[in-house]
């Protein structure tokens, strides 16, 4: 889904082989993140890597605007919201765990990506996907975190 649109925020989760209830959760933070800032975000993502059983475990909700990036936890008892600018934090990327990746857009079921956004040594982003949603991890990074490293 990469770009944010209230109209297709339900295909791209339904997508991902999400459950309604976990649906309606993200839906209930996409609107605090509209109250929080006062706009709907141009980018979301939702982590989707496999478990050790092949699960998939739906772990943050990412949504950015501009530099600003707000991370909020999907499967951790006690709830966290993480705000971050973007441009004054991140100057390293790395990217690990690759299978299968294609910087072309061509993804299959069994592609993964594991990718770590630092500031000087301290990791301050881990981000996680399976299948095809590795193809909106990586246009965000190239839409959002490669332009701040770069510029």
């Amino acid at each position: 889904m990469p770009l944010y649109h209230e109209t297709t925020v339900r295909g791209y989760l339904e997508g991902l082989r999400m459950s309604a209830l976990m649906q309606s959760r993200i839906e209930e933070f996409i609107a605090e993140y509209q109250t929080a800032i006062g706009s709907s975000p141009e980018f979301m993502f939702v982590e989707n890597p496999l478990d050790a059983l092949g699960g998939i475990d739906f772990s943050n909700l990412i949504l950015l605007s501009g530099n600003m990036y707000m991370e909020f936890s999907l499967n951790q008892p006690n709830r966290t919201i993480t705000f971050l600018n973007i441009d004054k934090n991140v100057n390293r990327i790395v990217m690990s765990n690759l299978q299968q990746p294609s910087f072309n857009g061509r993804f299959t079921e069994t592609s993964r990506m594991t990718v770590q956004t630092f500031n000087s040594m301290e990791v301050i982003g881990f981000f996680e996907a399976s299948g095809e949603n590795c193809g909106d991890l990586l246009e965000m990074l190239k839409t959002y975190f490669i332009p701040a490293i770069s510029g």
